[in-house]
C-alpha cells in the first residue's frame, strides 16, 4: 500500500513537470517581439540563423521540447546568450551558481525567522482568544500581512540604512568571505520579507490552535493538572501544525521567483533577477531551466511537508488524520 502511494505521489509530481515545463515551452514563444533581433542585433544572416536553429525556433514546439528536455536532465540548463554580433555567451549553470545559493540562503534566513516569531505569537493569540488583547493583535497582524514586502524593504532601507547608518543598503556579502557582514548584509532583506509571513503564519496557526483546544484529549490533559503553556506546547501545538507546514511549503517555492523587488531594493542579484531579467531579454533556454527549477523545487518542498505531517500529528500515522 505505501508502494503504491509512493508511486502515484512520484507520478503527479513527473506529471506536475511536465505540464509547467511543456507550458513554458509554448508560452515564452508567445512573448512578443523577436529574440533573434533582441539576442544578436548586429549579426549576419548566417549567425542569426545559427542561433534560430540553436533556441530551436525552426522546429516544431514539441521536438524542441524534448531536446531541451534531454539537455535539461543532462544538467545542461542552456546559454545566456550576450548582445552582441558573435552570438557568444556564458551558460546558465554558471550563472545559476553565483545566483541561486544567495536566494536558497534568504529563504532559509527568512523561514527560520518567520516560523521563531509566528509560533509563539500564534500560540498566545490562541491562548488569548477572543480577548482584547487578540483582536488588537489580530487587526495589527491582517494590516500589517497588507502591506507589500518591497514597502517595507524601501522603508528600512531608507530609515535604518540611509538615515540611521546601521546596516548596509546594497550589495550581498557571502559567508565564507566575512561571517558578520554576510548577515547585516541580509538583515534588511530578510526582515523584509518576514513581517508579512509572521503575520500570515501566526493567524493560521492561531486558527488552527483555537480548533484543536475543543478536542477531547485537551480536557483530558487539562484534568491531569497539567499547565496550560505544557499543554500548548506538548499538545496541542504539534496536531495544529498541518496548514502551517502547507503555508511554508508553498511560501518557500514562492519565495524562490517572488523576491524580485526585494532583490532589486537590495541589489542581492539573486535567483528572482536572474529571471526577471532572461524574460526581459528572451533569453528562451534559461527561462525553461529557471521555471523548471522552480517547479522541482515546489515538488520537494511538498513532499517534505508531506513526510512531517506523519511526524508532528499522530492522527495521521494512524491512517485517521
Amino acid at each position: 500500500m505505501k508502494y503504491r502511494v509512493a508511486l502515484n505521489n512520484l507520478a503527479k509530481a513527473v506529471l506536475v513537470l511536465f505540464l509547467v515545463t511543456f507550458s513554458i515551452s509554448i508560452l515564452v514563444r508567445w512573448l512578443p517581439g523577436d529574440p533573434i533581433e533582441i539576442l544578436m542585433p548586429f549579426a549576419t544572416e548566417e549567425g542569426r540563423a545559427a542561433l534560430r536553429a540553436e533556441l530551436g525556433l525552426d522546429i516544431n514546439v514539441v521536438q524542441y521540447y524534448f531536446s531541451w528536455l534531454f539537455d535539461l536532465l543532462r544538467g545542461d540548463f542552456g546559454v545566456w546568450y550576450a548582445s552582441t554580433g558573435d552570438g557568444g555567451g556564458v551558460p546558465v549553470r554558471s550563472m545559476l551558481a553565483v545566483a541561486l545559493p544567495r536566494s536558497l540562503l534568504i529563504m532559509l534566513y527568512t523561514m527560520v525567522v518567520s516560523i521563531v516569531f509566528a509560533v509563539p505569537l500564534g500560540i498566545f493569540l490562541a491562548y488569548r482568544a477572543e480577548t482584547r488583547t487578540d483582536k488588537t493583535i489580530s487587526n495589527v497582524l491582517f494590516a500589517v500581512s497588507s502591506i507589500p514586502s518591497f514597502a517595507i524593504g524601501l522603508a528600512l532601507a531608507f530609515v535604518v540604512g540611509v538615515q540611521l547608518d546601521l546596516l548596509p543598503v546594497i550589495g550581498y556579502v557571502p559567508f565564507a568571505e566575512n561571517p558578520s557582514e554576510h548577515f547585516r548584509s541580509l538583515v534588511m532583506p530578510v526582515v523584509s520579507l518576514s513581517i508579512g509571513l509572521i503575520a500570515t503564519f501566526s493567524r493560521l496557526l492561531r486558527v488552527d490552535m483555537i480548533a484543536t483546544l475543543r478536542e477531547d484529549f485537551v480536557t483530558m490533559a487539562s484534568s491531569k493538572g497539567l499547565s496550560n503553556m505544557w499543554i500548548l506546547w506538548r499538545h496541542v501545538l504539534r496536531p495544529s501544525s498541518s496548514t502551517l507546514m502547507t503555508s511554508a511549503a508553498l511560501q518557500m517555492g514562492a519565495l524562490i521567483g517572488g523576491a524580485v523587488v526585494i532583490e532589486t531594493v537590495f541589489a542581492l542579484n539573486g535567483f528572482g533577477m536572474l529571471l526577471t531579467t532572461a524574460i526581459a531579454t528572451r533569453q528562451y533556454l534559461a527561462i525553461q531551466s529557471l521555471v523548471a527549477l522552480i517547479a522541482v523545487a515546489y515538488i520537494v518542498f511538498n513532499f517534505i511537508v508531506d513526510v512531517l505531517y506523519a511526524v508532528v500529528d499522530p492522527r495521521v500515522r494512524g491512517g485517521r488524520g
